[in-house]
């Protein structure tokens, strides 16, 4: 502590006595004051606690909003994943059912094609059947006309040979006639 100061005039006895008195009351002052500043120094104490707190929880709020944010980009390219593979999807069945209808129609063509060829098929059948009964009867007719000619060839020439039998019977009768004409003449002679 400093030293205390002299006092002057009156005595040793009563300036002592009011020092001690101003010591005394400038020490309950300061008492006061001290108890004022940790008061206010703890109120303090607690703000900056609170404030640290705070900075505390402003900065995990911070980190939560950017992993909040990463998360809701990553949903924005998700969803924007997922309707581009519905787009897909969907164009993916229009092309599949387009497929599936030019295949149906092919399957008709196909089908018409093919009773079509079966058809062809089967009248070329009749046809080449029918030409070959024909051909069967052109070929009897041929059989049938040769044996024909051999029969009219052998009745040709039995008549050619009667014919002939019968001009020289002829010539022979004309022959006899006329040596009969001749002797009759003769004998009217």
């Amino acid at each position: 502590p400093p030293p205390l100061p002299r006092q002057r005039g009156g005595g040793p006895r009563g300036g002592v006595k009011k020092e001690m008195g101003d010591m005394a009351s400038t020490l309950e002052a300061d008492k006061a004051a001290l108890a004022e500043m940790d008061e206010r120094l703890q109120s303090l104490r607690s703000k900056l606690d609170g404030l640290n707190k705070t900075d505390k929880d402003v900065h995990k709020l911070m980190k939560h909003l950017k992993e909040v944010e990463e998360h809701l980009l990553k949903l924005k390219s998700a969803n924007k994943e997922v309707k581009r593979l519905q787009t897909e999807a969907q164009e993916q069945e229009g092309a599949l059912r387009e497929l599936s209808t030019q295949e149906q129609s092919l399957k008709r063509q196909l089908h018409s094609a093919s009773a079509r060829a079966a058809e062809l098929e089967a009248r070329q059948r009749l046809k080449r059947e029918a030409a070959d009964r024909e051909m069967d009867r052109w070929r009897q007719a041929a059989v049938d006309a040769d044996k024909e000619n051999v029969q009219l060839s052998g009745e040709l020439e039995r008549m050619e040979e009667e014919r002939r039998h019968l001009e020289k019977r002829l010539l022979e009768v004309h022959s006899q006639e006329s040596q009969d004409v001749a002797k009759w003449e003769e004998e009217r002679e």
